[in-house]
């Protein structure tokens, strides 16, 4: 019972206060307020700092477990070129493995376009694929010229009552048991029997059927016997077909392919055997298809009738030097004719020579493979290594020491990628077919892709017939590469001794007529798949090749190319038995690929460019200025002179303003380093030279006389054209002026493209 009313009431009664003080405002939470705003930060900076303490160990993990066996001397992906990065990559290249190579890539005859050939591209495209590399192919129809199986080429030396005196029967070559294997040939040469006195014409130069005319020596319906030699085959043709020739037998010279005094640093069995015949294309100055110039060969292009095709139209047949040494000497003794003197005629009308060419001319599909590392930064930005594959019998030396130091390289860059690094511009390895023929394979290519191929290559390297002798270096490149191949050959010390780089070597064994402190540097031939890329797109190319020392007396190129003694045993036991010279040159190779590849800044040097410009012009001037033209006013050069010194200046500017660019400015840096790339291209000139089309190259074009490392060949050729004429026309003259414009409008251009403002 309460204990007052008041207590009473307190227990019986209940008040809801919420109720009659209407809605109230909810409790505080821990989250309000200042206080709650840094109870808030505080737990969000603990679960950050926890999830970075957790990331941070799996990322450990991973690396321990993944990336770590992988690591090399970079860090993952693109880094710029350091020497960090040089020297990892240079441990994987493996003289052995170079070896090897060689030795699967000449273990069968592989002319292009049969099956053999067909094995060995799949070869390629296997070991591509085993380096990481994206491996694809292109293929085009082409005309291939091939010798008749069945009925082989034939040459007799016929007494006058027409019975076989002497029978040329390749009796001396070596039976190989291969469906493929044949006699040696003349691709091109024309199907054809023609009969004729038979005249010695030395070289096949210009000038020496100038000389056999002032001898009254008549080359007219004769078959012209002449050696190897000074220029290529095909211009020797060209020039007895010029003269009236009916036929044509080529030889190499034993002279140069076997002399009796062995110069020093050269193997006893280095030389060619006497029953060795030269196989090789007797197409005049030209690539790719003949039956379709300056254009690929796809469906659907126009394809000109052979008739019609820059291509010999007489018949023409290698053979050894024994065989010529017996067919001039037979009808020697017969007739009573010497052959010692140059460009006696070695029979009369009583003894005849009859040629028999049996080729077949047809259309085959050419297959180039390729291998692609994909550039990090710049995948739009090529440097390409290429090399052909096919040859005209097992090809010891040519092409495959360049494919076996090719592989070499792609294996280990492949090494890198797969270690996760990344170049900062594309690599492509290529692989040409079709290269023996007047560089098919990769001439089409170049052609489908050459809008491509002009905005985006770096530069091309060409390694045909890499390794044809271990004594030093052999090196083509355009001008804006000098520095380059100087550079790199600076870092690697000599295999022959001592403490000599391979660049101190090279400049001793090999000095610059101009310069005795450099190395000499021969300017771009035609001769190889570089030609596309050099005469009708403007890209800088280099070809570095190793060899005897012309110093020496060695003859240029090695004695067994194009024939059945150029095979793997050649090159193990005779041209670089050590394979010292391959591992140098595929080290060589590796650094250049490496720095084109990975150099913020691109490593050309323009300077070069306007050297040899200046340098050609002075010596263009003193051959123009030294003998005038009867009829004609003297030849001005004083426009192009001015603009070659405008250029020289313009070179010099450009490169302070190149070197100065900040790396990190990174679009200027691209911008400067396309301006050096394409700064070649000036010189392209689009319609070509007069008498050669193919050829737009107005500085290194090669000469119709077959000249070597000269330039201006357009006016050089024109000028010799009215100097030697009996009188020269106007339309001779006019071609000369308009040479000497092309000539001019090329430097101006190349100028404006390294000023400031390009277009003022």
């Amino acid at each position: 019972m309460p204990s007052s009313k008041w207590e009473s009431d307190r227990d019986e009664v209940e008040v809801d206060y919420q109720r009659m003080d209407g809605p109230q405002p909810p409790k505080p939470s821990i989250f309000s307020g200042r206080k709650g705003m840094l109870l808030k930060v505080m737990i969000f900076s603990v679960i950050f700092l926890l999830g970075l303490i957790i990331g941070f160990a799996l990322r450990r993990n991973v690396q321990e477990k993944f990336i770590r066996p992988r690591e090399c001397a970079y860090r993952d992906g693109y880094q710029t070129y350091s020497s960090d990065i040089s020297k990892e990559l240079q441990k994987y290249i493996q003289r052995e493995s170079i070896k090897n190579h060689l030795r699967q890539y000449t273990g069968s005859v592989h002319f292009s376009g049969t099956a053999s050939n067909t094995i060995l591209r799949n070869t390629l495209k296997k070991q591509m694929e085993k380096y990481h590399l994206k491996v694809s192919v292109s293929s085009y129809s082409v005309n291939l010229s091939y010798v008749n199986w069945t009925e082989p080429n034939t040459v007799h030396l016929l007494r006058p009552n027409g019975s076989v005196a002497l029978d040329v029967t390749y009796s001396g070559l070596p039976r190989i048991n291969h469906p493929e294997m044949t006699h040696p040939y003349n691709a091109f040469s024309p199907n054809g029997t023609v009969q004729g006195a038979l005249v010695y014409a030395n070289y096949g130069e210009e000038a020496d059927f100038h000389q056999l005319h002032v001898k009254s020596v008549s080359c007219t319906n004769k078959i012209v016997i002449m050696r190897y030699g000074n220029i290529c085959s095909g211009i020797k043709v060209r020039n007895a077909e010029k003269w009236g020739a009916v036929g044509v037998i080529l030889f190499p010279d034993p002279a140069h392919v076997h002399p009796s005094k062995v110069p020093k640093h050269t193997p006893e069995n280095w030389w060619l055997p006497g029953w060795a015949a030269r196989s090789d294309s007797v197409r005049p100055p030209s690539f790719g298809d003949p039956l379709t110039p300056e254009f690929p060969s796809i469906d659907g292009v126009l394809r000109i009738p052979i008739s019609e095709a820059n291509v010999p139209r007489i018949p023409v047949q290698p053979t050894g030097y024994d065989d010529a040494q017996k067919i001039m000497d037979y009808a020697a003794r017969l007739d009573g004719n010497s052959t010692n003197g140059h460009g006696q005629q070695t029979s009369t009308h009583n003894m005849t020579v009859k040629l028999v060419v049996n080729n077949l001319l047809e259309e085959r599909a050419v297959t180039n493979v390729f291998g692609l590392i994909e550039g990090d930064e710049e995948p739009d930005r090529y440097v390409i290594v290429g090399c052909h594959y096919d040859a005209w019998f097992n090809g010891g030396v040519n092409p495959n020491t360049g494919t076996a130091v090719m592989m070499e390289v792609a294996k280990a860059l492949g090494e890198m990628v797969n270690k996760g690094w990344k170049p900062r511009r594309s690599i492509l390895f290529a692989h040409w077919d079709a290269g023996e023929q007047g560089s098919i394979g990769s001439s089409e290519w170049a052609e489908a892709h050459s809008k491509q191929l002009a905005d985006g290559t770096v530069a091309y390297i060409n390694l045909a017939a890499a390794v044809a002798g271990n004594l030093t270096l052999n090196v083509e490149a355009m001008p804006l590469l000098h520095s380059l191949i100087r550079n790199v050959t600076s870092m690697f010390k000599s295999f022959h001794g001592g403490q000599e780089t391979l660049y101190q070597l090279w400049s001793q064994l090999m000095p610059d007529p101009n310069n005795s402190a450099l190395p000499h540097i021969h300017y771009p031939t035609w001769l190889s798949d570089q030609v596309t890329f050099v005469h009708s797109l403007g890209i800088p190319t280099v070809w570095p090749r190793y060899t005897y020392s012309v110093q020496k007396g060695v003859a240029q190129p090695y004695p067994s190319d194009g024939t059945i003694a150029d095979n793997f045993k050649m090159v193990s036991e005779n041209v670089d038995p050590s394979f010292k010279a391959h591992e140098a040159l595929t080290r060589v190779v590796a650094e250049m690929v490496l720095q084109l590849s990975t150099s913020t800044r691109l490593p050309f040097d323009c300077r070069e460019l306007a050297a040899v410009t200046q340098m050609e012009f002075v010596a263009l001037k003193e051959m123009l200025t030294k003998t005038s033209i009867s009829g004609h006013k003297l030849v001005n050069l004083d426009y192009l002179q001015s603009a070659v010194k405008h250029f020289t200046a313009a070179a010099k500017d450009f490169h302070k303003r190149f070197n100065d660019i900040e790396p990190a400015n990174i679009l200027q840096m691209r911008a400067y380093n396309d301006r050096l790339m394409k700064l070649s291209q000036a010189f392209i000139q689009p319609t070509g030279l007069p008498g050669q089309p193919q050829f737009k190259n107005v500085l290194f074009a090669p000469s119709e006389a077959g000249n070597r490392d000269v330039a201006f060949v357009g006016i050089r050729d024109s000028y010799s054209k009215c100097a030697h004429a009996s009188m020269c026309s106007s339309d001779m003259w006019n071609t000369l002026e308009k040479q000497i414009s092309v000539a001019l409008i090329a430097v101006e251009s190349a100028t404006r493209s390294l000023a400031v403002d390009t277009l003022t």
